[in-house]
């Protein structure tokens, strides 16, 4: 009889140490890249590069939601049935003191048909009342 137990053990080990080694060889080849002369880098160790952290603007985002729930002539509540939260929380996106999730921000653009991009990027001008 299988012991699909030590089979899923085993299996996870090695995945495990085979992620290990691609960490570590991915870190490898970043290193040489950037120490490359031909590419005239300066010598730099992986610990030596910055990586961008993505921010993300609640309070625009926020303001873009609100736009479309406006554009539609949508309530909070109608607005809150089609992302799964309730009117309050729709609220405090708006106002950019909560962060709607990935998945929430996916489920408006997909409802509006619009890009994640237009409901992540500050508005340009403000909203002609």
């Amino acid at each position: 009889m299988t012991n699909y137990r030590d089979m899923y053990f085993k299996l996870f080990v090695s995945t495990g140490q085979a992620i290990d080694e691609l960490q570590k060889s991915l870190l490898k080849a970043e290193e040489q890249y950037i120490a490359s002369p031909d590419l005239g880098a300066q010598e730099l160790s992986a610990d030596d590069i910055v990586r961008p952290k993505i921010v993300l603007d609640k309070a625009a985002v926020g303001e873009n939601i609100r736009r479309l729930r406006h554009k539609y002539s949508m309530s909070t509540e109608q607005m809150a049935a089609i992302m799964g939260i309730s009117p309050a929380f729709v609220g405090l996106i708006e106002r950019g003191n909560r962060g709607a999730s990935l998945n929430r921000l996916c489920i408006i653009a997909n409802y509006f048909d619009v890009s994640l991009d237009s409901l992540l990027t500050p508005p340009d001008k403000p909203e002609e009342r």
